[in-house]
């Protein structure tokens, strides 16, 4: 069985995720690299900060909630090492999540997308299939009945 640094060094290879320890080696010789350009240092130095919280409040909750260092079933920088990389994916997740629905917002009006009653009204036509925004219920002619019960 491998250890987590190998495993975790094997899925950032698969999947292009970049270990924490070695992102911020990564950012620092960047950093370094910029020389006397004091733009680009402060460019690198901002990525290098958000690196360092997200380890931070990883430690945090390592330390505060010993539960979540169980279930990885690591402890100390292990544990921390998963912990941020996990939750660096996760806010991600949530980011793109937000992104993806302002652009369905803001460009529904402009490219005259069905909002998701109207989408549901124009597939109910029929009255056959369940109203999920009316709490399960559907129409059958002339009365509504309750997902579940037979009528």
């Amino acid at each position: 069985m491998q250890s987590l640094p190998a495993q975790m060094g094997a899925s950032a290879q698969e999947t292009h995720v970049v270990s924490p320890l070695d992102e911020l080696m990564a950012l620092k010789t960047l950093k370094d690299m910029a020389g006397p350009n004091k733009n680009d240092a402060a460019l690198w130095q901002k990525y290098i900060d958000d690196s360092t919280r997200m380890l931070q409040l990883a430690a945090h909750t390592i330390q505060t909630q010993p539960a979540n260092s169980e279930k990885l079933g690591v402890s100390g920088l292990q544990g921390v090492l998963a912990l941020a990389s996990i939750l660096k994916q996760k806010n991600s997740d949530q980011v793109f999540d937000k992104v993806l629905e302002n652009s369905l917002k803001a460009g529904s009006s402009h490219f005259e997308l069905d909002t998701v009653k109207q989408r549901v009204d124009r597939l109910n036509a029929s009255g056959k299939i369940y109203n999920y925004l009316e709490g399960g219920k559907r129409l059958m002619g002339d009365k509504t009945a309750v997902a579940g019960e037979d009528n």
